[in-house]
């Protein structure tokens, strides 16, 4: 009896595990030969070999050419070659068939050959055929370098095609021929290439710029010029103060790969055009115009202001500060305005401050204000009729944050930035950052900017000619050097910041810190989870998680120490501050050889990589890395101090009681919970 019962049962268990196995299908089947999956809504298992790994996602093969590829929306760690099986179910996310929801993984073997890429015309690459395969485009020439979120167009004449910036962010030249390979993806309406890294993205020309040029050896009266070329060429420039190049044609003898090329006897604090070039026989780079700023005589003095207590126990040199009414500090420095006032910001609220630049009108100084075309802004309606107000950017949010004062002044010209926009919010309880900088050079370069979304360089804007997001070009001095201190400034989408900010994280050697609002940039999460596994010591700090495509889970998963910011009491946005900051600091330690520290109005997000006006500086010196340091430690800190609320019972003698003791409680992530019961007299 015994026996025939354990035979039943096993009999049973058997059935069970029949009716419960997924099937075994190929990412042939998966795909179906169709747009929507057949297998759409089940669990399948599969298996493949990975052809792309990207952040929180890779790519899988098991096959040549069409319909033998596939997206996995998953956190596994995987490598290039590896030959994986998967139970996941079939989706089909926003008309992108992928895995997700993986319950069964499994690694079957490492360091396999990927299967060849499918070499298309980039005509054919629309083809949901190809969804998820690894292909490639060859000689396909460059018509659009900026088609926003960090993508860009090639086109071999047989129709355009679209290339992502998902594995790598790269800036391409209009004109210049390519060959690029990487799985192919699909969103917003279109198929995209997705590069894995730069080794993917081949320049077909026979002259180009391996390395742009770049400003180096930052003089008062000289700019000096650097850049390289793939094979030897000349070097040579054309010069001017405007645009027209009016100032004449420089070169040195001889060709090279490694060009340096210095323009003397200039005026300091003034922004020239320059157009550096190389030749080799009938081959002439790509043009690159570009303004470059002489080193100022200002003081260039640099105050950093946090609006929350800071750490002091972990200062170097200098103790940061900090104000809880920096709404005077901000009206501090718009009194200091004598001539021109120029002002871009994103939100206003504060009728003092609002007052104040009104008081500076009513003294004469001419005033120019650029703000969001959907911002809150009430206090505006306190503002001086008078002055020009431009509402912007009608396709994403003019997002800047930055105050110009009298930038045609040698000694009084400073320029204000940070993440504090002029709400009641950020002024008050959210955390943010205000960094002030006397340097007319800066000063000058961020006019610029201001210019071209002001549309004209007079008092009046002009609607015609202002730019926004997208339209913007490359058109500001990058590198200052105030007071012995380099800086490096760039706006968005114009510039590619995200891939500075990338470099920054790249090139560090011992220690990141980051806080930033919101960070779903893959790019960037890919970088901070390399340097974690280069053995750097890296804490984070990220507020808005809940956003989608937050890099917060994919660097939890990558061994990052970041934290999610909540309130003192465990609460979130929005019932309580925000983290607004969107910092980094690299190498900040003492005794760290090159010190970085990024600060601005740019989150790290798509939005404000491609379609957001935004403004970064990025700043190498040991004392400002310090003081960001302060902050981040007591921000830090604060997050890993529970709040315990008392729980106490009243109850009679033998009666028995259920206290759930935690449920009101702060209990911060990794701290371990010790529970004491204590017998009252």
């Amino acid at each position: 009896m015994i026996m025939k019962k354990l035979a039943i049962l096993l009999s049973f268990i058997l059935s069970c595990l029949v009716l419960y196995s997924q099937p075994d299908v190929t990412i042939y089947e998966i795909q179906g030969q169709q747009d929507v999956s057949p297998y759409e809504g089940q669990v399948v298992n599969t298996y493949g070999i990975v052809t792309g790994v990207f952040s929180g996602s890779y790519f899988i093969q098991d096959g040549e050419g069409a319909w033998n590829g596939v997206y996995v929306y998953s956190n596994e760690n995987v490598t290039l070659g590896d030959e994986i099986e998967l139970t996941a179910e079939v989706d089909e996310y926003y008309e992108l068939t992928e895995l997700k929801n993986v319950s069964s993984f499994t690694l079957l073997s490492a360091g396999n050959t990927l299967p060849p890429a499918s070499v298309l015309n980039t005509g054919e690459i629309n083809d949901e055929a190809y969804e998820g395969v690894l292909v490639k485009v060859e000689n396909a020439t460059c018509t659009n370098d900026n088609l926003g979120y960090g993508e860009w167009e090639l086109d071999d004449n047989s129709g355009p095609c679209v290339v992502d910036d998902m594995g790598v962010a790269y800036s391409p030249d209009i004109g210049l021929n390519y060959s690029v390979t990487g799985p192919l993806n699909y969103s917003f309406d279109f198929y995209k290439i997705e590069p894995r890294d730069e080794n993917d993205i081949v320049i077909m020309e026979n002259l180009f710029f391996v390395s742009e040029p770049t400003q180096i050896n930052l003089e008062q009266t000289s700019i000096t010029l650097a850049w390289e070329t793939n094979i030897e060429a000349t070097t040579e420039l054309f010069w001017g103060t405007t645009p027209e190049l009016e100032g004449g044609h420089v070169s040195v003898s001889g060709n090279v790969t490694a060009h340096e090329l210095a323009l003397a006897d200039l005026d300091p604090s003034s922004i020239y055009y320059i157009r550096p070039f190389s030749v080799a026989g009938a081959d002439t780079t790509t043009d690159f115009t570009r303004p470059y700023a002489t080193v100022s005589t200002s003081s260039g003095m640099v105050k950093l202001y946090f609006n929350h207590q800071v750490d002091h126990s972990v200062a170097g040199e200098e103790m940061a500060v900090w104000t809880s009414n920096i709404t005077d500090t901000v009206i501090y420095y718009i009194n200091m305005a004598q001539q021109t006032l120029d002002i871009t910001m994103y939100e206003q609220e504060s009728d003092e401050i609002v007052a104040a630049i009104n008081t500076a009108y009513d003294n004469g100084v001419q005033v120019r204000y650029i703000t969001d075309d959907n911002g809150n802004n009430p206090a505006l309606d306190n503002l001086n009729q008078n002055i020009p107000v431009l509402y912007g950017n009608t396709e994403a949010i003019m997002h800047d944050k930055f105050i110009i004062i009298d930038a045609e002044n040698e000694m009084g010209a400073w320029l204000i930035t940070g993440s504090l926009n002029h709400t009641i919010n950020n002024l008050g309880w959210d955390y943010n950052n205000m960094i002030c900088i006397q340097d007319k050079s800066l000063a000058l370069g961020f006019t610029l900017e201001f210019e071209e979304m002001w549309g004209s360089d007079g008092a009046d804007y002009n609607e015609e000619n202002a730019r926004f997001g997208a339209e913007k070009t490359d058109n500001t001095p990058h590198k200052f050097l105030i007071n012995d201190i380099p800086i490096d400034a760039y706006f968005s989408p114009s510039d590619n910041t995200t891939s500075k900010i990338k470099a920054a994280i790249d090139q560090a050697e011992s220690n990141i810190e980051f806080g930033v609002m919101v960070f779903t940039e893959n790019s960037l999460g890919t970088s901070i989870a390399d340097a974690q596994q280069n053995g750097l010591e890296i804490r984070g700090i990220i507020d808005y998680v809940e956003y989608t495509g937050s890099e917060y889970q994919y660097l939890k998963n990558n061994g990052v120490n970041v934290r999610n910011y909540l309130n003192p009491d465990g609460s979130e946005w929005p019932d309580g501050p925000v983290f607004h900051h969107k910092y980094a600091l690299m190498d900040f330690q003492e005794g760290d050889a090159n010190p970085v520290v990024i600060t601005g109005s740019h989150n790290w997000s798509a939005s404000a990589e491609s379609i957001n006006d935004e403004n970064t500086l990025i700043i190498y010196n040991a004392n400002l890395a310090n003081q960001f340091h302060q902050e981040f430690s007591q921000r830090f800190n604060d997050l890993l101090t529970p709040v315990a609320t008392d729980d106490h019972r009243y109850a009679l003698t033998y009666e028995w009681l259920t206290i759930n003791y935690l449920n009101n409680d702060f209990i911060p992530e990794d701290v371990d919970v010790v529970a004491e019961i204590v017998q009252m007299p």
